[in-house]
């Protein structure tokens, strides 16, 4: 029995050693020192500057202003002479900067104008809606400009794939915490979860919605639309001091047709064709044919240096004050 016991003990103090051991080796030497699995944490919303938010799922942290709710933060702080814009968009529309587009805004409607660039890198319009809102009535925004296409249309293809989702919704509330902390911290979990997709629910969804299917694509667009025609009836409803009703306009962004293996030239055609169909919505999507091919970083941004940001902002300023100025 001693014999039995002894022998136990020793085959349960190797047990736990070599457990400890593989922790070791996984969690610090593969993970920590090597960074095996996963290479940008970020991609999944942890440790991230996108920071959780009630309805809208994140936003940057930039936008909070070091408060920790939208109800502490003061977005607009002009007063009733000036005309107040809110820009939404994601990472393409994140790198425009807010300085700029004040200063082209301001000179096209020949008036005080602040515009706040509330784009947030990895947000589609669905979010942006929630955003609308959440922290708009209370500013009586004159205009509301929406700059987008390429996040609502073309993310859920890698990402969740229901058409309208945060990009990673599946996984910071439809994954169990347990996994989550495997995912982000252990080197082999995290690599199964990069390779296969088979720790969270993404694989299981992935199977479920079939992104790139015709039906899934039918599905995206018509979000995509759906999306937009509630940002204009949700504008249209808050006041404005220069109106009466908040104007809405929404832009259709440049993008690469090209991406990866992935050819969107039916579905950009697709949408550009229904885009006809809504006064509020203007295609710009051509609008960097005029470059070098060389202003590509992707199949979406552009280099800070090549000028494309600066001209689709003149480009989105001069068609919003055409339509909206009073003294045009």
């Amino acid at each position: 029995m001693k014999k039995f016991l002894k022998t136990s003990f020793i085959l349960l103090t190797v047990i736990i050693y070599s457990l400890i051991a593989l922790i070791f080796i996984d969690f610090v030497i593969l993970r920590m020192v090597f960074n095996i699995g996963i290479p940008v944490l970020d991609s999944l919303g942890t440790k991230s500057y996108r920071i959780p938010a009630a309805y809208t799922g994140f936003v940057l942290d930039r936008l909070m202003e070091g408060q920790s709710s939208y109800d502490k933060v003061k977005f607009f702080k002009s007063g009733e002479n000036t005309l107040k814009i809110a820009f939404f968009g994601g990472s393409t529309g994140e790198h425009l900067n807010e300085e700029y587009l004040n200063k082209k805004f301001k000179e096209y409607f020949k008036q005080d104008v602040e515009l706040r660039n509330l784009s947030c890198a990895s947000s589609h319009h669905r979010q942006h809606l929630h955003m609308i809102l959440e922290i708009l009535p209370k500013y009586n925004p004159d205009i509301i400009v929406f700059y987008g296409g390429v996040n609502e249309l073309t993310q859920p293809l890698g990402t969740d794939p229901r058409p309208g989702y945060p990009y990673n919704y599946y996984y910071k509330s439809e994954t169990s915490p347990f996994k989550q902390f495997l995912i982000e911290n252990s080197a082999i979990v995290s690599e199964l979860e990069y390779k296969k997709r088979n720790i969270s629910s993404l694989l299981r969804l992935q199977k479920e919605y079939s992104p790139n299917s015709e039906e899934w694509w039918n599905d995206t667009i018509h979000k995509y639309f759906e999306t937009l025609d509630l940002a204009n009836r949700v504008s249209s409803s808050l006041n404005s001091n220069a109106y009466g009703k908040t104007k809405f306009i929404a832009f259709y962004q440049p993008y690469k047709m090209n991406f990866l293996t992935l050819d969107f030239s039916s579905v950009n055609n697709k949408v550009r064709k229904e885009i006809k169909n809504y006064n509020y919505i203007v295609d710009i999507h051509d609008e960097f044919n005029g470059f070098s091919p060389d202003i590509w970083v992707d199949y979406c941004h552009v280099k800070a240096d090549s000028g494309a940001n600066e001209h689709i902002i003149d480009v989105m300023a001069k068609i919003t004050a055409d339509r909206f100025a009073k003294n045009n």
